[in-house]
Protein backbone atom coordinates (compact mmCIF):
# COMPACT_ATOMS: atom_id res chain seq x y z
CA UNK A 1 0.00 0.00 0.00
CA UNK A 2 1.24 3.30 -0.88
CA UNK A 3 2.85 5.77 1.88
CA UNK A 4 3.18 2.56 4.39
CA UNK A 5 6.58 1.62 5.27
CA UNK A 6 6.57 -0.67 8.65
CA UNK A 7 4.60 -3.10 9.90
CA UNK A 8 1.35 -3.61 9.82
CA UNK A 9 -0.23 -5.73 12.47
CA UNK A 10 -4.09 -7.15 13.12
CA UNK A 11 -5.79 -6.00 15.78
CA UNK A 12 -9.33 -6.86 16.95
CA UNK A 13 -12.09 -3.53 17.19
CA UNK A 14 -13.40 -3.35 20.75
CA UNK A 15 -16.85 -1.41 19.41
CA UNK A 16 -19.43 -1.58 16.75
CA UNK A 17 -18.17 1.70 15.19
CA UNK A 18 -16.82 2.63 11.86
CA UNK A 19 -13.33 4.51 11.70
CA UNK A 20 -11.68 6.73 8.77
CA UNK A 21 -7.85 5.51 7.59
CA UNK A 22 -4.94 7.16 9.57
CA UNK A 23 -6.93 7.03 12.54
CA UNK A 24 -4.72 7.04 15.71
CA UNK A 25 -5.55 3.79 18.10
CA UNK A 26 -4.98 2.96 21.39
CA UNK A 27 -5.37 -0.26 23.51
CA UNK A 28 -8.91 -1.45 24.71
CA UNK A 29 -9.78 -1.24 27.99
CA UNK A 30 -13.06 -2.97 27.23
CA UNK A 31 -11.30 -6.20 25.89
CA UNK A 32 -8.43 -6.35 27.05
CA UNK A 33 -5.81 -8.55 24.65
CA UNK A 34 -4.81 -11.58 25.04
CA UNK A 35 -2.36 -14.11 23.26
CA UNK A 36 -4.54 -15.23 20.71
CA UNK A 37 -6.65 -12.13 20.50
CA UNK A 38 -5.35 -8.29 20.16
CA UNK A 39 -8.12 -5.53 20.70
CA UNK A 40 -7.92 -2.03 19.63
CA UNK A 41 -10.10 1.17 20.89
CA UNK A 42 -10.55 4.56 19.06
CA UNK A 43 -9.54 7.06 21.52
CA UNK A 44 -11.43 8.51 23.82
CA UNK A 45 -10.02 11.99 24.07
CA UNK A 46 -7.25 14.06 23.57
CA UNK A 47 -3.34 12.79 25.23
CA UNK A 48 -5.17 9.19 25.24
CA UNK A 49 -2.93 6.61 26.61
CA UNK A 50 -1.83 3.70 24.62
CA UNK A 51 -1.08 4.07 21.76
CA UNK A 52 -0.83 1.41 18.90
CA UNK A 53 -0.58 2.48 15.85
CA UNK A 54 -2.35 4.20 13.06
CA UNK A 55 -5.44 2.67 10.56
CA UNK A 56 -4.34 1.64 6.88
CA UNK A 57 -7.67 1.44 5.03
CA UNK A 58 -11.34 2.46 5.87
CA UNK A 59 -12.99 0.26 8.58
CA UNK A 60 -16.54 -0.05 8.03
CA UNK A 61 -19.19 -2.45 7.17
CA UNK A 62 -19.66 -3.65 3.21
CA UNK A 63 -21.20 -1.55 0.71
CA UNK A 64 -20.74 2.04 3.14
CA UNK A 65 -19.41 4.48 0.79
CA UNK A 66 -17.12 7.14 1.83
CA UNK A 67 -15.86 9.87 -0.33
CA UNK A 68 -12.44 10.67 -0.09
CA UNK A 69 -12.08 14.77 0.75
CA UNK A 70 -11.86 16.94 -2.02
CA UNK A 71 -11.98 21.25 -1.57
CA UNK A 72 -10.79 23.02 1.51
CA UNK A 73 -8.94 20.93 4.44
CA UNK A 74 -10.69 21.77 7.20
CA UNK A 75 -14.34 21.81 6.01
CA UNK A 76 -15.95 19.08 7.79
CA UNK A 77 -17.23 17.85 4.56
CA UNK A 78 -16.20 14.06 4.03
CA UNK A 79 -13.63 14.11 7.12
CA UNK A 80 -12.77 12.04 9.59
CA UNK A 81 -15.47 13.75 11.59
CA UNK A 82 -17.91 12.30 9.16
CA UNK A 83 -16.85 8.80 9.61
CA UNK A 84 -15.20 7.92 12.42
CA UNK A 85 -17.36 6.51 15.59
CA UNK A 86 -20.39 6.69 13.40
CA UNK A 87 -22.47 3.52 13.96
CA UNK A 88 -23.02 1.04 10.70
CA UNK A 89 -26.63 0.59 10.13
CA UNK A 90 -28.42 -3.06 11.32
CA UNK A 91 -27.54 -6.32 11.12
CA UNK A 92 -23.73 -4.90 10.89
CA UNK A 93 -21.72 -5.28 13.92
CA UNK A 94 -18.23 -4.40 13.71
CA UNK A 95 -17.17 -5.80 17.51
CA UNK A 96 -14.44 -8.35 16.56
CA UNK A 97 -13.53 -7.46 12.66
CA UNK A 98 -10.25 -7.19 12.17
CA UNK A 99 -8.21 -3.89 12.25
CA UNK A 100 -5.02 -3.54 10.17
CA UNK A 101 -2.74 -0.98 12.10
CA UNK A 102 0.92 0.56 11.42
CA UNK A 103 2.61 -0.34 14.51
CA UNK A 104 6.09 0.64 13.34
CA UNK A 105 7.73 2.49 10.47
CA UNK A 106 6.10 5.72 8.96
CA UNK A 107 2.71 6.20 7.76
CA UNK A 108 -0.09 8.88 7.63
CA UNK A 109 -2.09 9.93 10.37
CA UNK A 110 -4.39 13.30 10.37
CA UNK A 111 -4.10 16.98 11.88
CA UNK A 112 -5.95 17.52 14.52
CA UNK A 113 -5.15 21.38 14.41
CA UNK A 114 -4.25 23.64 11.34
CA UNK A 115 -0.53 23.51 11.81
CA UNK A 116 2.15 20.58 12.94
CA UNK A 117 5.42 21.46 12.95
CA UNK A 118 8.44 19.37 11.01
CA UNK A 119 10.04 16.80 14.04
CA UNK A 120 7.38 18.25 16.84
CA UNK A 121 6.40 15.00 19.08
CA UNK A 122 2.63 13.51 17.98
CA UNK A 123 -0.20 13.01 20.79
CA UNK A 124 -3.71 12.23 19.99
CA UNK A 125 -5.75 15.10 19.71
CA UNK A 126 -9.01 14.24 19.80
CA UNK A 127 -11.64 11.37 20.18
CA UNK A 128 -11.49 11.15 15.93
CA UNK A 129 -7.88 9.68 16.26
CA UNK A 130 -6.40 12.63 14.66
CA UNK A 131 -2.94 14.03 15.81
CA UNK A 132 -1.65 16.89 17.31
CA UNK A 133 2.18 18.50 17.95
CA UNK A 134 3.36 18.54 21.92
CA UNK A 135 3.84 21.87 22.24
CA UNK A 136 0.63 22.91 20.53
CA UNK A 137 -1.06 21.03 22.91
CA UNK A 138 0.66 22.16 25.89
CA UNK A 139 -0.06 25.58 24.56
CA UNK A 140 -3.36 25.56 23.43
CA UNK A 141 -4.62 23.68 27.01
CA UNK A 142 -2.50 25.56 29.65
CA UNK A 143 -0.71 22.02 30.39
CA UNK A 144 0.99 22.33 33.77
CA UNK A 145 4.44 21.56 33.94
CA UNK A 146 5.24 18.10 35.12
CA UNK A 147 1.97 16.57 33.50
CA UNK A 148 2.23 13.11 31.46
CA UNK A 149 2.09 12.66 27.74
CA UNK A 150 1.75 9.99 25.68
CA UNK A 151 3.61 10.04 22.34
CA UNK A 152 2.72 7.94 18.98
CA UNK A 153 5.76 9.53 17.34
CA UNK A 154 7.20 12.64 15.13
CA UNK A 155 5.73 14.37 12.45
CA UNK A 156 7.96 13.99 9.33
CA UNK A 157 7.13 17.24 7.70
CA UNK A 158 4.61 20.35 9.28
CA UNK A 159 0.88 20.84 8.54
CA UNK A 160 -0.81 23.70 7.35
CA UNK A 161 -4.46 22.52 8.15
CA UNK A 162 -7.40 20.89 10.42
CA UNK A 163 -7.52 17.07 8.55
CA UNK A 164 -3.81 17.76 6.62
CA UNK A 165 -1.99 14.03 6.13
CA UNK A 166 1.44 14.10 8.34
CA UNK A 167 3.42 11.27 7.90
CA UNK A 168 3.98 9.65 10.69
CA UNK A 169 7.48 8.47 12.38
CA UNK A 170 6.05 5.91 15.01
CA UNK A 171 8.29 6.03 17.95
CA UNK A 172 6.15 5.29 20.90
CA UNK A 173 7.03 6.75 24.14
CA UNK A 174 5.57 8.32 27.55
CA UNK A 175 6.98 11.61 28.78
CA UNK A 176 6.78 14.58 31.20
CA UNK A 177 5.97 18.34 30.19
Amino acid sequence: MAGLNGLVKAFKSDANVRAYKYTAYVKSLTNPSTQRDYYAALPTAANAAGPLGLLVNHFHEDNYFIPQPVGTPGSGTNYPENVTGSTPVSPWNLVGYPLNLLVSGEGYGIAGVAGINQQDPLIIADAYGRLIGLSAWITANGIAAGTTYNAIGYAEHGTSNLDDLVLVRLDFFTGKT
